[in-house]
């Protein structure tokens, strides 16, 4: 399973941790071929009538937190409602026809409250979490919260489903919108699994989109997607805070220079690290044996290595081993973290690639206390995320654009994206080129470069102009 962060100690970490497998999909769920029957569509009047952000007289004051967390606490009649918690999952992968059907989705929808109470939350300029960094080890925050906001994320799929189902495509979008904003408010956070959460937010909110442009009589939304900003989910402020998680958990960062600390304090911070590495890790711990026998190893190590950077020699002799192991170790382990970080703000197929090197030099050099290995940030998988987010923004639009030129063309798909002149089509993010795009027949196949839990493989075509997709009525 891939993983943002690799830690071999989740019994602590953030508490109430939302893991990657919480983000990935099931595996049954993890299509590679999406099938699109589109209907052309131009843009109607006035171009910007439809949003999926909100503008500034539609913004309200206060923070965005405070109104999720009333969310649950004023509906407690909907928390006890156990028929939909247990169908939460299929409720989101039905058909449109069966979900416009469904009891408990149309129970959903009879608590309006519920939604008002996640759109006073969506439309706030800010959010603030409160998370007590630097107050509480870092790695110890609790995130309830995110829990929850992912739940209402889920309603907000399963209501904006349902609403297409029935024709109100307004309101569908009105729904979306709130989700967008819910998940940029998820994102805004110093620990990057908020952005990647946020991120996968988008994505499903994406899906929800492609259902709705295949719907007869649908809006063209290609200047709602157009105006939405690039990168919608910034992962800048997660990454950078989780890059000093280590130091913002354990206070012996802080007294590396400092000589007021006793043997006994050092050989504690020391033990409680090991601790947390080999907790979970059974073939780690076999491995590295008993700390006092690892450390009599380690120390020659450390000590040369220290030396070698600068200290001198009279003056780390006299250091505790326990605080040159440390010292050398987090030394290394920010060397490391901070090399790879770098790549992060190229473009995405170099920076995959220098990451990919750099992870290779990183396992060839050994650790002392291998620090890596309890926390290791996957910069690769972050920028995975980042940019397939960026990259199905970006596929929506050229499925908008490919609709208005269809609409202006007797109903014909492009032979190439380069026919398609009436709009902007904008490029793959991970490759700075077009989407490969072929013509077969009467079907137009778009493929992303992004392999993840979203499918990549885009099979399109034109509805018959006789036929419905999905009816708005009985």
């Amino acid at each position: 399973m891939k993983r943002f962060f690799q830690p071999h100690w989740l019994g602590m970490i953030f508490g109430y941790f939302v893991t990657v497998s919480a983000l990935a999909a099931p595996p049954e769920d993890r299509e590679t071929t999406l099938h699109l029957t589109i209907t052309p569509s131009v843009p109607t009047q006035p171009l910007l009538q439809h949003r999926f952000v909100f503008t500034v007289p539609e913004q309200t004051t206060g923070n965005a937190a405070v109104k999720y967390g009333k969310v649950f606490a004023e509906q407690q009649a909907f928390v006890r409602y156990d028929d939909y918690w247990l169908r939460e999952h299929e409720l989101r992968k039905m058909s449109l026809a069966e979900l416009k059907h469904d009891k408990v989705a149309q129970y959903l929808a009879s608590y309006p409250m519920l939604f008002d109470n996640i759109h006073s939350g969506a439309i706030c300029e800010t959010c603030d979490w409160q998370l007590p960094i630097r107050r509480t080890p870092f790695y110890e925050i609790l995130l309830p919260e995110i829990q929850q906001v992912r739940s209402f994320a889920r309603m907000l799929i399963i209501r904006a489903r349902l609403q297409i189902a029935e024709g109100d495509f307004d309101g569908a979008i009105a729904t979306m919108r709130d989700g967008f904003g819910l998940a940029r408010h998820v994102a805004d956070a110093p620990v990057f699994i908020n952005p990647a959460i946020g991120a996968q937010m988008v994505r499903n909110l994406c899906r929800v989109a492609m259902e709705l442009q295949q719907q007869p009589d649908a809006p063209n939304l290609i200047w709602a997607w157009t105006t939405m900003a690039d990168p919608f989910i910034d992962f800048r402020r997660g990454m950078e805070g989780s890059l000093y998680g280590v130091e913002l958990s354990f206070d012996f960062v802080q007294h590396f220079d400092s000589d007021d600390f006793t043997k006994e304090y050092w050989d504690a911070q020391l033990r409680q690290v090991w601790e947390m590495i080999v907790d979970g890790d059974d073939e780690l711990a076999k491995s590295l044996g008993a700390i006092e026998t690892w450390s009599n190893h380690a120390y020659p190590l450390a000590k040369k290595r220290l030396i070698a950077s600068g200290i001198p020699a009279d003056v780390v002799e006299k250091m505790p081993v326990s605080r040159v192991i440390l010292r050398q170790s987090y030394h290394e382990y920010q060397q490391q973290l901070q090399h790879r970080y770098r790549w992060t703000f190229l473009p995405y197929n170099e920076a995959k690639e220098q990451l990919k090197e750099e992870q290779n030099l990183m396992q060839s050099s050994g650790d002392i206390l291998p620090l890596e290995k309890a926390f290791s940030i996957n910069f690769g998988s972050l920028l995975d995320a980042d940019f397939g987010t960026r990259s199905y923004l970006a596929l929506l639009q050229n499925i908008e654009a490919i609709r208005w030129h269809a609409a202006l063309n007797d109903g014909q798909l492009p032979e190439s994206l380069d026919q398609v002149t009436v709009a902007p089509v904008p490029l793959d993010p991970l490759t700075g080129e077009r989407f490969r795009y072929e013509l077969d027949g009467d079907t137009a196949i778009i493929t992303a470069v992004w392999e993840n839990d979203q499918p990549n493989r885009f099979e399109v075509q034109v509805a018959d102009s006789t036929q419905n997709a999905t009816p708005k009525s009985d």
